[in-house]
């Protein structure tokens, strides 16, 4: 959490942590509400898009230090119509995402080659395949990611990289485009193959990405 919001935190909590269910506190938790959004314009921070995540934050804070179900939290939350307004960009820009969808002609062959690559020596090359095979990002593959067989062809997966404002982590199904079994005994693999230690994640994002082009062009002469 930003220095300056944390200062709004700590001032705005023991305001609100004995407030009840009444009219009158109501009220009140409705005035350090507005206090609190007015003090993210004086920060810069006036515009909707910019207070979305002060808004988790600070939800977070209050969930965290006054419980789930406190009065504060109906008053320190966006209305039906501001969060509207804050997700249509999102989902207009998952709609177009959505409508410039690049069908492969050569899916097959490249599946089956990230299946190839499961078996190879190199760590980049099991890393790789893995983000062709389970859809991950490939800092998940090469750091977090956690995979329990959930069906032949589906793993739960735990591990995902959190986005700005998340604290609880993740745990979900995925499909794999070959078996679970060999998803995790690769992702085993990798684990015990990989050199991380002392190497930043964009190095290792580099080194893999440049051995996933080297298979790809030699895939593609023979």
């Amino acid at each position: 959490m930003r220095k300056w919001l944390q200062a709004l935190v700590d001032e705005y909590l023991p305001a609100v942590g004995e407030l009840q269910d009444t009219p009158e506190d109501q009220a009140q938790s409705l005035q350090w509400a507005t206090w609190m959004r007015q003090q993210w314009a004086v920060h810069g921070m006036a515009e909707l898009k910019q207070q979305r995540n002060l808004m988790t934050d600070v939800r977070g804070a209050v969930k965290a230090q006054l419980g789930e179900n406190h009065l504060a939290l109906e008053s320190m939350n966006f209305t039906v119509a501001e969060w509207t307004m804050i997700n249509t960009p999102i989902a207009d820009q998952v709609a177009r995402r959505n409508e410039n969808v690049v069908l492969l002609d050569n899916a097959e062959a490249i599946v089956a080659q990230a299946v190839r690559l499961l078996e190879q020596r190199e760590w980049a090359e099991v890393a790789a395949g893995l983000v062709v095979l389970t859809g991950r990002r490939s800092s998940e593959i090469l750091g977090t990611a956690n995979f329990q067989s959930k069906s032949q062809w589906s793993v739960t997966f735990t591990g995902a990289l959190k986005r700005r404002g998340e604290s609880q982590m993740l745990s979900f199904e995925i499909p794999t485009l070959t078996t679970a079994e060999r998803v995790i005994t690769a992702l085993a693999k990798l684990r015990l193959m990989c050199p991380t230690e002392g190497l930043s994640a964009n190095r290792l994002i580099r080194s893999m990405l440049r051995r996933w082009q080297q298979c790809a062009i030699a895939s593609s002469l023979t």
